[in-house]
């Protein structure tokens, strides 16, 4: 029978293997995930994954750099091949990875067309170059990535947008300078309808803007975490400019 401190390690473990799969997906990416004590001395102890104290100074939070050991990937990839579902839940129900990567094809088909405003993104949108791209696998909440990233995207535009300027010029032609002897300029305005509640349809003046990144998403099926050997549904997103 089992002493009540080899109970507490298994409940403790069981917790920890929540953990595991974010900590793979980091891992093959070549990366870490930090953690609390409470996650990685249970894996420590089942000999799923290594902390580095050393190179990586433990965080704000008192949590350390983790990575997964060549038999934490395995029990990983073991666990979700025998979840047998092909959610995000099952390959990293913990942490959303997202990994950036340079020139990966895109297909030439039509996006989805978005709008709306939202919250800071949790995408790297600012961080991309051209070309690169990242995935995000289909989960419960979030079933159809491919579309619901949509407004993630039209926001990420609007954001990187510039506002459209003219030179000012006086009634000779000149430049018009102001006081520090530098060019006025004049903002580009265009009139469009109001989306604002109670003022639907009404005309107003707004900047017309220019673009200077953009984005698209399409539908994806994709090995996540990479090396887990599991195959998802999911969006990958570019950026195209």
């Amino acid at each position: 029978m089992a002493t009540k401190a080899e109970k507490a390690a298994a409940q403790a473990l069981s917790m920890a293997m929540k953990e595991l799969p974010a900590i793979v997906a980091a891992t093959v990416a070549g990366s870490f995930v930090f953690t609390s004590k409470a996650v990685h001395l249970p894996l420590i102890a089942a000999g799923l994954v290594l902390v580095n104290e050393t190179d990586v100074p433990v965080n704000e939070a008192g949590e350390s750099a983790t990575k997964a050991t060549e038999a934490g990937i395995a029990k990983a990839a073991e666990l979700a091949a025998a979840a047998g579902t092909v959610t995000a839940e099952a390959a990293a129900p913990a942490k959303l990875v997202i990994v950036l990567e340079d020139d990966v094809a895109m297909p030439e088909v039509v996006a989805t067309k978005g709008g709306g405003v939202g919250r800071e993104s949790i995408y790297p949108f600012k961080t991309m170059n051209v070309n690169q791209s990242f995935f995000v696998p289909a989960t419960d909440k979030m079933p159809k990535p491919w579309e619901s990233l949509a407004s993630a995207i039209a926001n990420a535009e609007k954001k990187f947008a510039v506002v459209k300027t003219i030179p000012l010029t006086n009634e000779d032609g000149s430049a018009k300078l102001d006081a520090e002897g530098k060019q006025e300029y004049k903002t580009v305005m265009k009139t469009t309808k109001s989306r604002e509640k109670g003022k639907e349809g009404q005309e107003k003046q707004v900047p017309v803007t220019t673009k200077t990144r953009t984005f698209k998403a399409l539908k994806s099926s994709e090995e996540y975490p990479k090396g887990s050997g599991i195959t998802v549904d999911g969006a990958r997103i570019w950026r195209t400019a």
